[in-house]
């Protein structure tokens, strides 16, 4: 009978002979991968998701250079009751004094930053002045006047005071400060001031932005990763525990998936993949895979031994019956996990490749590790004889689960054919509705902080994100001139008309309430300018470049409401365009390159993991040599899919990078419970026996592991429960319902779909 693994199940042969050579071999590679331990990096930046070669990305990270970038400013949100009276604005402006002597901060935009309009001398001074008037009627003028300047009202301090009114505070880092990687130093710098400053004093205190955004999702990638490690390998290890009651049998299938994700692990490192949140559940990926493939070997090899034969020989009969199918398995998850290489994301590609090149490492320590420890740890094969090598009550409840099923199949297996397949169907077609979906607040730990800071900051001032409109116009020209002004207004007056976006800054925002002030001259707007601290006057124009910008603010919107946000946007802006071919128009911004990418790359996984499933049912039919195989595996490896993508689907969650993914990884591991499945059907088939015997023995044989196996694989990915990482949860979960459902349709709806086509003889492989 032709190997399904193409003769590579053989790389397990040497360590039969020669256990010791093959161990040491094993101890140099993971000496070596060991050495690429120190070179992990890791990396929680909000936009290396979008990295990328399209056009959005490239103006993102153009424009951030020119003006003051989100990865440059930390927002503060301070709250209290009364904030506005004389004693609370007073220490406030203190604090917020003392806060610009912290290292590594450039400047603090405030509601202190704020000037009045140029006397008749041409002097400026500060909006709220260092001695505040002492009479209350004066007093409530200034905070009037605050309350209402276009530059604040809605962006700087909030319009209600239900529970305390907010004002923000936004402090740019220094360039230096973000080169040299001192940011979250920074930040914790800040945030331990403010405490003993601010919330001391009964002030409410919240810090978010990208950096501080960026700084909690490195801290949980650090905490997932001893979680997934840790967690993935003591479940792994209890079960197998549990169930083998034997110490050589433990060790023999906990050594490959130790030997697995170390060897991953140095891989990352030397290659210099950085670990985020997707490569971050990696780890517990290849323990739950290379401990699935270990158990389909040990069992064979106890199976053997039980029946007498010698250690030398159950480790060989697992090596050439039980590896070939382990080879395709590892053959067709590469494949669903190189497929997320298609995805025009430097991150998903990351993840794909570091997945993919694991997955062949797992396999590797398997077929090397498994039968090589068989000779070197089993000492005694008589006693097997005796105990069986395990919990034999555990291994009988395996049992009793597995005759149950082979009874409901034998008895409807027309029904459960006919049923599945419609099923199958109906839930493709809800599959295929599915449409892309995606909040920035994904990929933000949500049990931190600076998630609750900027879900606050949307609440009370319009927008934590905001979307930009960049103009530039001609190096002859100034921003003050009317002609750039007119079009800034222009920009500003279609941002203003869009409902959906809020507290609009620009230019022509100032020029407007300069001319309310009665200082309509362009040199009162450069003046006024002038005036500003460099790292606010940054905000709206940056002269080298005879660029401004126009600023909305937009809450954290599903990418399909964003979408089509922008797309209004560009519509009106495309007008302009034509009507003003010397201007240069340019939207841009977080929102934007996140609704417009994360769109094109769920779409670009989709087909990746369409062309996956292709590409798996042809590699399938080649290894068995057979269509009708192939074609049979079709069910079983779709069902899964369909079922979660129908659940998401009325769920409403639609499309999202965690879940496509998961769909793309959980493909590539259910497929492996259909290809033992196949395996151990073709084995009983070759026998000669009548078809529902094959079919009963196959179930009774193949059952008991496919469940052990799925139980590590489900337990073992349960560990990405406890992330702080929505986007790592729900990787885990869809893993967790996907292989669940596999199980069912493996054991339930195949073997009911092989008798049925037996029965109609439209399976030539199954009625031969």
């Amino acid at each position: 009978m032709p190997s399904i693994g193409f003769g590579l199940e053989r790389l397990g042969l040497p360590g039969l002979k020669r256990p010791w050579l093959v161990l040491l071999f094993l101890l140099v590679g993971s000496a070596v991968a060991v050495m690429g331990l120190p070179h992990v990096k890791f990396r929680g930046d909000l936009t290396d998701i979008f990295k990328s070669s399209s056009e959005y990305y490239s103006n993102f990270k153009t424009y951030s250079k020119r003006f003051p970038s989100s990865d440059r400013e930390v927002l503060i949100s301070v709250e209290k009751l009364g904030l506005l009276e004389r004693d609370n604005l007073k220490y406030l402006n203190e604090a917020i004094a003392e806060l610009n002597f912290v290292d590594g901060v450039d400047g603090i935009t405030s509601i202190f930053s704020i000037n009045e309009v140029a006397d008749k001398d041409g002097e400026t001074a500060p909006l709220i002045p260092a001695d505040y008037p002492k009479k209350d009627a004066d007093y409530k003028k200034l905070i009037d006047r605050v309350k209402s300047h276009p530059l604040i009202k809605g962006t700087m301090l909030s319009e209600k005071n239900e529970d305390g009114r907010m004002a923000l505070l936004v402090v740019t880092l220094s360039q230096e400060t973000i080169d040299n990687g001192e940011d979250f130093l920074v930040i914790d710098a800040l945030n331990a001031e403010l405490k003993k400053l601010l919330a001391s004093k009964g002030y409410k205190v919240g810090i978010a932005g990208e950096n501080a955004i960026q700084k909690e999702i490195s801290e949980s990638i650090l905490d997932d990763r001893i979680t997934f490690n840790v967690g993935g390998f003591l479940i792994g290890s209890f079960i197998t525990m549990f169930f083998f009651r034997r110490v050589d049998l433990i060790l023999i299938t906990s050594a490959g998936p130790l030997v697995a994700v170390l060897w991953a692990m140095g891989f990352i490192g030397w290659t210099g993949l950085n670990l985020n949140s997707f490569v971050n559940v990696i780890p517990p990926l290849l323990l739950v895979i290379t401990f699935s493939d270990s158990l389909h070997m040990v069992f064979s090899i106890r199976r053997h031994l039980r029946a007498g034969k010698t250690k030398y020989e159950a480790a060989r009969e697992a090596v050439l019956h039980i590896g070939p199918a382990c080879v395709l398995t590892s053959l067709t998850t590469t494949v669903a996990m190189f497929s997320l290489m298609m995805a025009d994301s430097e991150v998903i590609r990351s993840f794909g490749l570091a997945a993919g090149f694991g997955t062949m490492l797992a396999f590797f320590a398997v077929i090397v590790v498994v039968p090589s420890l068989t000779i070197l740890l089993v000492r005694n094969e008589k006693s097997f004889l005796g105990d069986g090598g395990g919990n034999e009550g555990a291994f009988a409840t395996l049992d009793t689960i597995c005759g149950g099923f082979e009874k409901l199949v034998m008895s409807r297996y027309r029904s459960i054919a006919i049923l599945g397949i419609a099923l199958a169907i109906v839930l493709s077609w809800f599959h295929l509705q599915l449409e892309p979906n995606y909040t920035l607040s994904e990929q933000i730990p949500d049990h931190k902080e600076a998630l609750k800071a900027a879900s606050n900051i949307d609440k009370k001032l319009g927008g934590a994100y905001s979307i930009n409109v960049v103009v530039n116009w001609d190096k002859s020209q100034k921003y003050s001139d009317p002609e750039v002004l007119g079009m800034i207004g222009k920009v500003h007056g279609i941002l203003l008309e869009d409902p959906d976006i809020r507290n609009i800054s620009s230019l022509a925002k100032i020029s407007a309430w300069l001319k309310s002030e009665g200082k309509d001259s362009a040199e009162d707007l450069v003046s006024y300018m002038n005036e500003m601290p460099s790292h606010l006057e940054n905000h709206f124009h940056d002269e080298g470049s005879h660029s401004a910008l126009v600023t909305g603010h937009i809450l954290d919107l599903e990418a399909r409401q964003t979408r089509a946000i922008i797309q209004r946007l560009e519509l009106k802006i495309s007008e302009l365009r034509v009507e003003n071919p010397k201007f240069i128009f340019t939207t841009t911004g977080l929102p934007v390159v996140s609704a417009m990418q994360s769109y094109n790359m769920i779409v670009q996984l989709k087909w990746s993991l369409l062309s996956a499933v292709a590409i798996v049912i042809l590699l399938i039919g080649v290894a068995f040599r057979s269509l009708s195989i192939a074609v049979l595996s079709i069910i079983p490896n779709m069902f899964p899919i369909v079922t979660v993508g129908t659940y998401l689907y009325f769920m409403g969650y639609g499309l999202q990078y965690a879940s496509i993914m998961a769909l793309t990884v959980s493909f590539g591991l259910a497929v492996d419970d259909t290809i033992h499945f196949m395996n151990r059907y073709r084995r009983e088939k070759s026998l000669g026996i009548d078809i529902r015997t094959i079919i009963r023995e196959t179930l009774l044989r193949i059952g008991p592991v496919l469940i052990l196996s799925t139980l590590i694989l489900i337990f073992g990915l349960a560990v990405t429960i406890f992330s702080d990482l929505p986007v790592t949860r729900q990787f885990g979960e869809l893993n967790i319902a996907t292989l669940f459902a596999a199980l069912i349709c493996d054991l339930v709806i195949l073997p009911a779909i092989i008798l049925y086509a037996y029965e109609r003889g439209s399976s030539g492989e199954v009625s031969s």
